[in-house]
């Protein structure tokens, strides 16, 4: 994707609220961030500030809480329903929700 995306977009990383020794899924971001690169920035223009890909992560009460998010073309509120939905017809983010839920519950 390096090759493909060159130039079109940056990652910002906020981690500031995700303690040193919290354990996570392997790769379980992967499909998050994959879809906002390949959706968000799918006409391969950044727009006229660039492409941005953020990853954020952060304590809220008793649960970590992690963020995707672009400055891409955007969704429908519908859109991002469905895309959360366990009856998401997108194989990444029903995996991702699948795994999620077998190690932590729903």
């Amino acid at each position: 994707m390096e090759n493909r995306f060159d130039g079109i977009f940056k990652v910002a990383y906020d981690m500031e609220g995700v303690p040193e020794d919290c354990l996570v899924p392997k790769l379980f971001l992967q499909p998050l961030v994959e879809n906002a690169i390949i959706h968000g920035f799918e006409s391969g223009e950044p727009g006229e500030q660039g492409g941005l890909v953020k990853i954020s992560g952060r304590l809220a009460e008793d649960r970590l809480v992690f963020e995707v998010s672009d400055n891409g073309k955007g969704m429908s509120p519908q859109q991002g329903a469905d895309a959360r939905s366990t009856e998401s017809t997108g194989i990444g983010m029903r995996n991702v929700i699948s795994r999620l839920a077998l190690l932590y519950g729903e």
